[in-house]
């Protein structure tokens, strides 16, 4: 009787690489932030957004990607052709947004914004800036012992408010979009849907920054954090404007990549602080009303 307690109480040893490959592959089987029961088996409805999501992606990001390869290896801002005028104009941004945000609402119904609502929605919101500014600032760092880039920069400033600084914005739009998209697609096969994801979303957000030479090289894996965070939460809002604050701070004031990164970090710290002392003060109420019930009971 002993020996067979003793043999039925052994566990088998996990590694804890296994157990978080594990735990990812459960909470990407669950997608409370989207319409999964409604859209899943509207295949074919996912697959034109996609194509449709890829088609805005070569126009906005495609095309710069081509201008950024032109810059490195001719160590000069390309200017002059059609895909220059095409790249650099203001109002693909918009249709890059209008698009993603319908896509968005197709997949997540009318809670596509996904605004925070209460203490707990907002600790994840923070938790989502966190891992998002915290991967930057780090390959903001990197690249300070990196050579650099051949490609000169940006040629004057940008006003701080306005068309010009939603090119990144935008990326955080179209990225939950095409996330949404992908995680429907592959509801059934959570492995698969990670693998996209991380690949995915790494190399689609690092190639177009490849202008910035080796320091682009941390923006793949930031990408990739990116794209994971969102998957898991669906919360993008704040990404969006963090890159905004990020761009402006850099093309309009003239700050230091790593100077606005490491201000945006402290945002992040700053808002999952007063969630955590929010949390912290309900939980004391709590306790001290669940004592004041005992103390009544027992009187």
């Amino acid at each position: 009787m002993s020996g067979s307690k003793e043999g039925s109480s052994v566990q088998p040893d996990i590694s804890s690489d296994k157990k978080l490959l594990l735990k990812l592959t459960h909470l990407f089987s669950k997608l409370s932030w989207l319409n999964v029961n409604k859209i899943k088996e509207q295949r074919r409805n996912l697959w034109i957004a996609l194509v449709v999501l890829l088609v805005v992606y070569l126009f906005d990001w495609g095309l710069s990607t081509e201008r950024a390869i032109n810059c490195l290896v001719n160590k000069q801002i390309p200017a002059g052709r059609w895909i220059d005028h095409v790249a650099l104009c203001p109002e693909l941004s918009l249709i890059t947004i209008a698009v993603s945000l319908l896509v968005l609402w197709y997949v997540q119904g009318k809670s596509f914004f996904r605004l925070p609502r209460s203490n707990s929605d907002w600790r994840e919101q923070a938790c989502v800036g966190l891992a998002w500014v915290t991967t930057l600032v780090l390959a903001r760092e990197v690249s300070l012992l990196m050579p650099d880039t051949p490609c000169p920069g940006s040629t004057g400033p940008k006003p701080f408010w306005g068309l010009s600084q939603l090119g990144g914005p935008a990326e955080e739009v179209w990225f939950a979009a095409a996330v949404a998209v992908w995680m429907l697609l592959c509801v059934d096969r959570p492995r698969i849907k990670l693998f996209g994801i991380l690949v995915g979303g790494g190399v689609l957000r690092g190639i177009f920054h490849v202008y910035q030479g080796w320091e682009s090289v941390g923006l793949f894996i930031w990408g990739a954090v990116a794209a994971l965070a969102v998957a898991l939460t669906g919360r993008w809002i704040l990404l969006f404007l963090l890159h905004y604050l990020n761009n402006a701070l850099i093309s309009a004031l003239g700050w230091d990549s790593i100077e606005a990164a490491l201000l945006l970090l402290l945002v992040c710290v700053v808002l999952l602080g007063c969630t955590e002392l929010i949390s912290a003060s309900k939980n004391r109420m709590k306790k001290t009303h669940a004592g004041e019930l005992k103390s009544n009971q027992k009187l």
